[in-house]
């Protein structure tokens, strides 16, 4: 693979990222979420949402996009003091990468670069959240330095992470409050 080159996402990302989410969402979560789910996936509406936030990113959020050969092939998403947490708290919100660039150092360098994110948004902890039944998301943290940490979610909370939420279709049985998290990354 030719070099991954990491940096801040741009409106003009909207389409790229639209279409990455879609295409690493059904392959990452395929057999973990419902079928029907995944099928729903819309990249319009994808594109929309992203360039909505990206036509107003807050201060206190990152949204970076690797790219190999010119063309966005991964995302990560950074967000301090989320959900009630401590200020010196931050998330790591998302890592997602097209199939065909699984294991060749997308995933590495989006990490590495959102942990610096982390960083320069003044955070000296960060917690990611995981469904526990994803395997492949749980070992990558791990070799990362993250800890796991058996917690879930609290429903609501929970239920924003589900795609069709507008719907409110739940996923599968057992997946919808089936996050847990991860903790203790000693590198931010």
């Amino acid at each position: 693979m030719t070099e991954v080159i990491v940096r801040r996402a741009v409106v003009d990302d909207a389409e790229d990222l639209g279409r990455v989410h879609v295409v690493s969402w059904r392959a990452a979560y395929a057999g973990l979420v419902p079928d029907s789910l995944l099928a729903g996936l819309s990249v319009e509406t994808a594109v929309g949402r992203w360039s909505e936030r990206l036509s107003s990113d807050p201060s206190g959020r990152r949204i970076i996009v690797a790219e190999v050969d010119g063309i966005v092939v991964g995302f990560a998403v950074v967000v301090a003091g989320r959900d009630g947490a401590a200020p010196e708290t931050g998330e790591l919100a998302a890592i997602y990468a097209e199939p065909p660039v699984w294991s060749q150092g997308v995933g590495h360098a989006l990490h590495e670069v959102a942990l610096q994110q982390l960083r320069d948004l003044g955070v000296s902890s960060a917690t990611l959240w995981v469904l526990n039944t994803n395997e492949r998301a749980r070992r990558f943290y791990e070799r990362h330095g993250w800890n796991w940490v058996a917690r879930t979610r609290p429903s609501s909370r929970t239920a924003c992470r589900c795609p069709r939420r507008s719907t409110g279709e739940a996923c599968r049985e057992g997946a919808l409050h089936a996050y847990g998290t991860m903790t203790s990354l000693p590198r931010v």
